[in-house]
């Protein structure tokens, strides 16, 4: 039977960096994924002859740590900044410019972007309601705090685009301070809900303006850390899935072709699987069991349009529920958004459809592409527009559903994993929707693991 110091299972960015973590810790290292690829949603696709990416196309600069592992693989001189990061707001048959804020949350309620979207009305009820003595007193959702410090149609028409837009999920369903942690705590300081989110929101000036890109995608993060585990001789296994775990002095792990063991075992798996693999452990089992994956779906379009030259939605647009009028949750023009992929693609667009609100995603791509190019047409205005393109990218189970419970539930988690000598969970599943936030947490993880 082989065996490894190390065994990770599941080679996205979560995988491909705990084996780097393990390599540069001197231990020999095996990544055991299930596809036909590494890189998981970090990935990119061809269309119209180009490759793009096909899954997360930018990176938040607000924290240092994908910046400080791009600059470790070199990558540094390819960082880029949107050429536009001015995104609309969908509602009510209408698009609006983003007002500053949080996750949707105005950090302003007299700015008159905030007052175009909410009406004069509900703008003042907002006003009144949050010069009210602060009333949360227990942890509740994203959707439920700001219904009661601003009033529910800012929940409605802000909050609940941007955040199905993000996390594919109702605000009414999320665990505000998973979402954004330290906001609760400082809005009860200062007896504001809009004033903590001026005060850490800070001076940027745009919604979008603290993100940045990749010249090429950011799927070369992926692509680099697998060509460095390559050339380090890190043994990756593609297309084999790894079915059961057990340990007796040391881990056995069952893959579709052999058994190896190894003395640290990093499951790197959304939960469902990591639940599966782990299933003669109940106690950590049950904790995954409580970890909310859903799915969702991108639909990219290269199209010639003579309305998308003006770019008239910015770099894209977060749809409100309109009821079935449009199926998509968030679109974004890309070859807007990139002046790398405008010169890429020449006189194409490139325009990326997003569908899964609360991880509902049609499960026919036939279908898929028919409500792909009607809300296009609907939301950028075109009257005939010649579809060049198109391609489904599927992502199952990909995003965490943070519900209310769920920071307690990781915290049980971490706990339990100290039980179990040489195990550790990374990925989105314990460190949540962002690159920074998998980067971060996924680094920590494996320095605690391998200093044991």
């Amino acid at each position: 039977m082989r065996r490894f110091d190390c065994v990770v299972v599941g080679g996205g960015l979560a995988g491909l960096l705990a084996a780097y973590e393990a390599n540069q810790a001197g231990k020999t290292v095996a990544i055991y994924e299930a596809g036909e690829h590494c890189g998981g949603a970090i990935a990119s696709i061809k269309i119209a002859g180009f490759q793009v990416d096909a899954g997360a196309e930018s990176f938040a600069t607000t924290r240092p740590e994908t910046l400080a592992l791009i600059e470790e693989l070199g990558l540094s001189e390819l960082v880029v900044a949107p050429a536009r990061s001015d995104a609309r707001i969908y509602t009510e048959g209408q698009a609006f410019v983003i007002p500053h804020g949080m996750m949707g949350i105005p950090s302003d309620l007299t700015d008159a972007q905030t007052i175009a979207i909410l009406g004069t009305d509900a703008a003042q009820l907002a006003v009144t309601l949050d010069s009210q003595p602060w009333n949360i007193t227990e942890e509740q959702t994203l959707g439920d705090v700001v219904a009661k410090r601003l009033g529910a149609a800012v929940v409605e028409k802000i909050v609940n685009p941007i955040v199905s837009g993000v996390h594919a999920s109702d605000s009414y369903l999320l665990e505000m301070e998973s979402l954004l942690p330290g906001l609760l705590a400082k809005a009860e300081e200062l007896g504001s809900l809009h004033q903590a989110v001026k005060l850490m929101r800070g001076s940027a000036s745009r919604p979008g303006s603290a993100v940045a890109g990749i010249n090429g995608g950011i799927n070369l993060i992926t692509r680099r850390l697998y060509a460095l585990l390559k050339e380090r001789g890190v043994q990756i296994f593609q297309q084999s899935p790894v079915s059961h775990a057990s340990f007796n002095a040391v881990w056995t792990i069952e893959t579709k072709t052999e058994n190896v063991q190894a003395d640290y075992l990093v499951i790197a798996t959304n939960p469902v699987i990591a639940r599966s693999i782990l299933a003669d452990f109940p106690d950590i089992a049950s904790l995954l069991s409580q970890i909310n994956p859903i799915d969702v779906a991108l639909v990219l379009v290269a199209v010639k349009a003579p309305e998308l030259s003006a770019q008239p939605l910015g770099s894209g647009v977060l749809v409100a529920d309109q009821g079935g009028e449009l199926i998509a949750k968030a679109s974004t023009h890309v070859s807007a958004k990139w002046e790398w992929v405008k010169k890429l693609v020449g006189d194409l667009e490139i325009v990326r459809l997003s569908y899964g609100r609360n991880g509902i995603v049609e499960s026919n791509d036939e279908h898929l592409l028919e409500f792909a190019q009607r809300d296009l047409s609907k939301l950028y205005g075109l009257a005939n527009p010649e579809i060049m393109d198109s391609v489904v990218v599927r992502w199952p189970e990909s995003l965490i559903q943070a519900r209310v419970g769920h920071r307690d539930n990781l915290k049980k988690l971490d706990q339990t994993l100290t039980n179990h000598p040489g195990l550790m969970i990374v990925g989105s599943a314990v460190s949540g929707n962002g690159i920074a936030g998998v980067i971060g947490r996924t680094r920590t993880n494996m320095k605690g693991l391998l200093s044991v």
